[in-house]
């Protein structure tokens, strides 16, 4: 039995699993990101911050927003990692990871605490076809489980195919999802305190589009969580 150890090893070593930001071997209890790279992720803090700078950037379009973003998205660095480990990779421990951190600065911050539903930032059909999954539905699910709150995913559709928000100027990107999203059961989101949730949130464009939508009706409130913020 011992003979075999050597061999063994080396395997472990040959495909030992990566850290996903800096690609060095993960050692011990270490899982999908190592110590080093988790001790550079730009956490905010806006969970239990008011007038966050999130909060600042949707205020002309969403009034007394409550908002929240993980952690920074800098180019370059683990948080871009990160999100697109998720996004462009479909690394869903990623999602479930940072959702789960996200869904619980959230409960302990007790700003979101009369929440009905939580509703993620849809995907039109062809994109998500093309992918295979919703990242933003991905987020939501761990939210979900933390806070004992309903997904509702079929409330909101994105009706427009829109082009990657990536490369756009401000005004590109509000004009590129203007008028994209349609709201399916008004009477299921009446009087609702809806958590709408994103990935990564730049200019604001696109959820801002989808609170135009949302607001279709009566008494809707509209609060926003994204895993980063780029703003």
């Amino acid at each position: 039995m011992y003979a075999f150890r050597p061999i063994k090893d080396l395997l472990n070593v040959m495909f030992s699993p990566t850290c996903v930001a800096c690609g060095e071997a993960l050692v011990g209890d270490e899982r999908l990101l190592c110590l080093e790279c988790l001790s550079h992720i730009p956490y905010t803090n806006f969970a239990t911050m008011t007038d966050n700078p999130l909060e600042k950037l949707l205020e002309d379009t969403i009034p007394h927003v409550t908002a929240t973003a993980l952690m920074y998205f800098e180019k370059g660095e683990v948080s871009q990692s990160i999100i697109h480990g998720i996004k462009y990779y479909g690394n869903l421990r990623l999602a479930k990871l940072f959702g789960r951190q996200l869904g619980e600065s959230i409960l302990e911050s007790h700003r979101f605490d009369d929440l009905d539903m939580i509703i993620p930032v849809p995907l039109h059909p062809l994109r998500w076809m093309k992918r295979g999954f919703n990242q933003s539905r991905e987020i939501s699910l761990s939210i979900s489980d933390k806070l004992g709150i309903p997904i509702e995913n079929h409330l909101i559709a994105r009706t427009h195919y829109t082009t990657s928000q990536t490369r756009k100027s401000h005004h590109e990107r509000s004009k590129n999802v203007s008028g994209a999203f349609k709201p399916h059961n008004l009477k299921q989101l009446k009087g609702k305190h809806v958590l709408l949730v994103d990935d990564v949130i730049t200019t604001g464009s696109t959820v801002k589009a989808c609170y135009s939508a949302l607001t279709q009706a009566e008494g809707v409130r509209v609060s926003v969580a994204s895993l980063a913020f780029a703003g």
